[in-house]
């Protein structure tokens, strides 16, 4: 039977909890300093570290090494006129947790016989694949448009399709435990926009045999409460174990590369993109080198986008590259239209370029400016940067 709403909300509040944590500790970016002496403007860089559930919620304080200082960003209290630094929480593309109750959501269990309500969601999906699917994944891009009066935005479930046989018997559907294996996805769509949406094939009833099936779409919002919202659509017929459709990125318009490796000189990009990078609190300074810089931000999103985004805080002196990037491959999926945001983590080890590798050292004492900068996944060898804040003074004792 299809699951109780009340149900799945209890098990979104415990799954939040779990997998906020699970993310931070895998990292998520990465941090760039420069000296104050040498530096023009911040930079971005690739990867971040760790796998595991991604977070759907923001404000959880990430784990630093052991220092005894106090190692949270928080307000200082001071104001700063930088626009980049200090969210303002009235701007309501913020994200802030929450859901406007557009559509509840519809869970139907392996083996039930499934359609969806006579009811319109404000968010509908539509258009079913072009080709044929996988035997095992795979996915397509479809179009989400809303009629909602507010701004709907928030993260959802990784697997957002349900699949029916010929008696429109459930083969397979949303596991709402599933949040993503490197990172979280997030979806954001103004009132009266049209946008790209990647929807991604289930395998919560195992894979379905290949053959001809029917698709529902189901893009599950979660919100920090364990509310469960849904853009719906379809059905449209699929043919799995014919084809290898995969979603497909939509990248901004207007990025710039950039080489973060160790040693590369410092250049500030000249972005396109009309992307800005909020912290939501100023990075505290003076700090011991032992304490690493972590906090959140909110990338502000004038144009559409469909890309996997991670953060990056970098380390220069003298005009080069002096700090490590940690390695990995977490990261956030972000489909958003014009005038949405996506919340984002960084986390660094300011790890510095001249010690072992085998055994990192942190970067010495002294005076530096600090930077974080939004990047794309792009399969680039170099930095594919969408967004930097201006360069802070920072010293490390």
């Amino acid at each position: 039977m299809i699951q109780p709403v009340e149900d799945a909300k209890g098990d979104a509040v415990r799954r939040t909890g779990r997998s906020r944590v699970a993310m931070l500790a895998g990292g998520v970016a990465v941090a760039l300093i420069c000296a104050i002496a040498a530096c023009q403007a911040p930079a971005a860089a690739p990867g971040a570290g760790g796998t595991g559930e991604p977070h759907t919620t923001t404000g959880p304080e990430p784990t630093t090494s052991e220092s005894t200082e106090d190692k949270s960003d928080d307000p200082t209290g001071s104001p700063t006129d930088d626009p980049t630094v200090g969210g303002d929480p009235s701007d309501l593309s913020m994200y802030d947790g929450t859901l406007p109750d557009f559509s509840d959501a519809v869970i139907p269990e392996c083996g039930d016989i499934f359609a969806l309500p006579d009811r319109t969601s404000a968010l509908v999906v539509e258009g079913g694949p072009s080709e044929g699917l996988p035997a095992s994944g795979g996915g397509w891009n479809a179009t989400v448009t809303s009629s909602a009066d507010q701004l709907v935005q928030g993260y959802v479930t990784y697997e957002d399709v349900v699949v029916v046989d010929g008696e429109g018997r459930v083969v397979g559907t949303i596991d709402t435990d599933f949040m993503g294996a490197e990172g979280p996805s997030y979806v954001g769509i103004a009132p009266g926009e049209s946008m790209p949406v990647p929807l991604n094939m289930p395998s919560s009833c195992g894979e379905p045999a290949n053959g001809s099936y029917q698709a529902y779409a189901m893009v599950t919002f979660v919100a920090d409460d364990g509310t469960l919202e849904q853009a719906q659509g379809g059905p449209w017929p699929i043919e799995v174990g014919s084809g290898e459709s995969h979603p497909g990125d939509n990248p901004p318009v207007g990025t710039a590369e950039m080489d973060l490796a160790c040693g590369a000189p410092w250049d500030m990009p000249e972005l396109g993109t009309d992307m800005s990078l909020e912290l939501i609190d100023p990075i505290r300074t003076p700090r011991a080198a032992t304490d690493n810089i972590d906090g959140d931000a909110t990338l502000q999103t004038p144009q559409p986008m469909n890309e996997q985004l991670w953060t990056a805080v970098v380390v220069l002196q003298d005009g080069v590259v002096v700090s490590t990037l940690p390695g990995g491959d977490v990261y956030t999926s972000a489909a958003v239209s014009p005038g949405t945001s996506v919340p984002l983590q960084f986390i660094s080890d300011m790890h510095s370029c001249s010690s072992d590798p085998t055994d990192p050292a942190p970067l010495p004492a002294g005076a530096y400016q600090v930077a974080v900068v939004a990047a794309a996944i792009t399969g680039s060898e170099t930095v594919t940067a969408l967004a930097v804040t201006e360069a802070t003074e920072l010293v490390l004792r």
